[in-house]
């Protein structure tokens, strides 16, 4: 996206509830997100610090997600309609949920499950575009 240094800056000091906000409408604004993928091509999955809950952590430009990438990783765009459509059901049904825009200076960030994060970026689409997808999973 190209943000201006102190802009960015602004956006990684948010408080996890605002930053997961603003990736939501970004989300719906641009039609993609970006997750990090390993080097044989897998989406990276976290864990919390107990391994007891697994996430796919998810950013609104790639710019935050290359900021989080370990060396061997690469940062995947996704269509946000693929995304909802063929994506979060397989979440869904591995129990997986979505950490929303986590960054390193700030370890706590917002993660729902997959269904949350659909409806939630549906609905953005529906009331400020007039254009929600037909999931049927919501």
């Amino acid at each position: 996206m190209g943000y201006p240094q102190q802009v960015i800056d602004n956006i990684l000091n948010l408080p996890a509830d605002k930053r997961c906000l603003h990736a939501l409408k970004n989300i719906a604004e641009a039609e993609t997100l970006y997750v990090l993928a390993d080097d044989e091509g897998e989406c990276r999955f976290w864990a919390d610090e107990g391994e007891e809950a697994t996430f796919l952590p998810v950013w609104p430009e790639q710019e935050f997600a290359e900021m989080m990438k370990s060396e061997g990783e690469s940062v995947w765009e996704f269509a946000l309609e693929e995304f909802l459509r063929d994506s979060v059901p397989w979440l869904m049904e591995e129990g997986c949920g979505i950490s929303v825009f986590p960054v390193a200076a700030h370890p706590e960030s917002v993660v729902m499950p997959a269904a949350e994060f659909a409806a939630r970026v549906n609905r953005i689409l529906d009331e400020s575009y007039g254009e929600a997808l037909d999931l049927p999973y919501l």
